[in-house]
Order: C-alpha cells, then structure tokens, then sequence
C-alpha cells in the first residue's frame, strides 16, 4: 500500500507542477529578464500570408476579404487548396488578380501542400494563418516590427476566441487565456515553444521541410529553437477565430493534435536542450499525459480507498467525470458546469491520443472539424 500512495502523491505532484508551479517558475525567473519594447520603424520586409485551406467554403470568402484590408503595403497573399472538393477554389478564383493560389487536386496533408507551395515564394517572412482566422488591421505590422533584431526566427500572434455560451465555449476561453499567460512568460526568455496556427509568422530561411504528421505550428517554432534562434509572442497581434461546433468535433481536434504533437517530441526529444527541454516537459508532455495520470489516480485511489482521505478524492473524482457526462448528455446553460465538462474532455482526448500513438495510429491528413 506505501509503493501505491507513493505513486498517487507522485502523480498529484507531477500534475500541480505542470499547471501551477510550472508557471510560477517561470514568473519568478521573468524578473530577472528584461522586457523589450519593440517600437515601429521604416522597416517593411516582403510578407506572404500563407493560408491553409481544406473545404473552406463557408469561411474563404471573408478570410480573403480580410486579408486584402490588412495594413502592411510589402504584402502577398497565397492560399494553399489542400484538395478542397467544395466550392473553395472557385471562390479564390474570383480573387485572382489580387491573391495567388496553390490549387493541389489531391488531399496530401497540410504540412505537404504547404512545403510543394513554399517552394514557390521567395518572401522574407511567411505568415502562417487558419482559413477561419480573422486578423485585426495592424495584425502584420506587429508580427513584422520583432524581425528587426535579427536573432529573432518567429513571432506568435494572439488567438481571441469567439465563443457561444456553452460548455465548450467557456472552456475553450478559459483554456485561452491561461496559455496566453505562459506565452507573455516563455516569451521573455525568447523560448516560446509552440505558436497557433492561426497567426504566426517566421524568416523563410529558417524554415525546414515540415513532416506531415507534426502540427505546422509546433513544428516551426521547435525546429527555429533547436538552430539557436529566438522565438516570441506578440499580444497585439490579434486573430479571431469560433470555437468548435460541437463536443465531437472539440474532442477530434484535440486527438488529433495531441497525437501530432506527440510525433515531434519522438523526433526530437534528443535535440532539446537545457532550458527549452525544461519548458518542454513541463508545459507540454506531462499535459499530454493527463489521460494516462488521470486513469492511475482513479485506480490508485480506488485500491486505497480503505483510508478516508482517499475514498473522499475518489468521490470527487466519480463528481468530476458524472458531472462532465451529465453537462454532455444534458447541455446545461449554467458556467458551473464548464470546468468539469472541459477537464474530462481534455482528459478523454489525451487519453485516445496517447493510446493512439502506442498502437501506431499517425494523422497526416487534415479533416475540417468546424
């Protein structure tokens, strides 16, 4: 019974550290960086803002009309046709004489469609961005003014999301803003280890043929990291994206991104070093783990359950997870749901992603999930 409470008060531990104690490092060791204010000057690299696009019909249309009010002159727009079968390449061609675009017949994967497309541009910087995001006007010019110091390889924008007033709405937002909290924090020591795909930008240089079962996202950043170059986060760099439609789709998405993410660290797990290993582990691969710690604290204190204290945290265990099916089945309207219905999402798609990856299962290709 010792070796099992040991392993119980082990994984406690392991998952406060990761999403308490993790952050309170990082704000204590913030004090002794410096933050740099980056002001505008006349410097005006060429840009492409590099759009993925699957299906997009229902969104393309105003993604392109947005992109083309955008407030940075030195400016080309590419969208990228990962074998869209709706209406989104005719949608694009209407924009011809103002957008270029990567019309791919076949559905090869995103990172696939987008290294044949980046073959083809010779811009100084590429801004990578979602067909659903829409940008605030000045979005480029912040994303663009950190390249003047020359040590920086990627900016990561800020994802503001646009929620209905549901469980997965108020998680997502909640979720949200946590992460942006760690970004201004890994940001002030040029660490930053993942951006968001719907708004980052990175020196075309510096960018690697992108395996296709690794989200472009976290690939970039890690690999700019792992060539000694700075990585940072720029809050005013606004995007706006919906959340997804339903709990389906949410749990799909995170699967699906758990898993990819997954197959970077497998690969390079041996090329991160001191303090971008320590972010790693910490903000990133014990999350992954969630599902497979919250399975062994259920079961610990199962078998533990003689004791009190034990019995009362299995209780509240049984509360978390009813609650969260009961806020799925029944779709209540009131926020005391939100946490327990997005806490065993979470821990559902870490759990299946996890799995995922120990059985072999890989996701190259894309699926809209909006």
């Amino acid at each position: 019974m010792i070796a099992i409470e040991l392993i119980f008060w082990i994984i406690i531990f392991i998952v406060v550290y990761s999403f308490v104690g993790y952050p309170i490092i990082l704000f204590l060791l913030s004090f002794f960086k410096k933050k740099q204010d980056v002001k505008f000057v006349d410097f005006s690299p060429s840009v492409t803002l590099l759009i993925s696009a699957f299906n997009e019909e229902a969104v393309i249309k105003e993604k392109i009309e947005n992109s083309l009010q955008l407030e940075y002159s030195n400016l080309e727009i590419a969208i990228v046709s990962d074998g869209s079968a709706d209406k989104t390449v005719d949608i694009c061609n209407e924009f011809s004489d103002r957008i270029k675009l990567f019309d791919f017949k076949e559905n090869q994967g995103k990172n696939a469609a987008l290294n044949q497309a980046l073959m083809e541009i010779d811009s100084d910087l590429i801004v990578f961005s979602d067909a659903n995001s829409i940008y605030n006007k000045d979005a480029i010019l912040q994303l663009v003014k950190h390249f003047q110091d020359e040590k920086i390889g990627c900016v990561n924008g800020r994802l503001q999301l646009i929620t209905d007033e549901d469980q997965i709405g108020n998680g997502e937002n909640i979720y949200w803003n946590y992460e942006n909290i760690l970004k201004s924090l890994e940001s002030r020591f040029g660490q930053l280890i993942s951006a968001n795909g719907a708004i980052f930008c990175a020196r075309k240089s510096l960018l690697n043929t992108m395996y296709n079962d690794i989200p472009n996202d976290f690939f970039i950043p890690i690999d700019i990291l792992t060539q000694g170059c700075k990585v940072v986060y720029e809050p005013n760099a606004v995007a706006y994206e919906k959340t997804a439609a339903n709990a389906e789709n949410e749990y799909k998405r995170k699967v699906r991104i758990i898993n990819r993410s997954f197959q970077l660290f497998l690969r390079y797990k041996n090329k991160m070093k001191g303090f971008l290993k320590f972010e790693f582990y910490s903000h990133k691969l014990i999350r992954w783990m969630i599902g497979v710690f919250a399975l062994l604290l259920l079961v610990t204190s199962a078998l533990l359950s003689s004791k009190t204290l034990y019995f009362v945290l299995l209780l509240c265990q049984v509360l978390l997870y009813t609650t969260g099916l009961m806020s799925y089945l029944l779709k209540p309207k009131s926020k005391i749901f939100t946490l327990p219905y997005y806490i065993s999402l979470i821990i559902l798609s870490s759990f299946k992603a996890f799995w995922d990856v120990i059985t072999g299962k890989t996701y190259s290709k894309w699926s809209n999930q909006r």
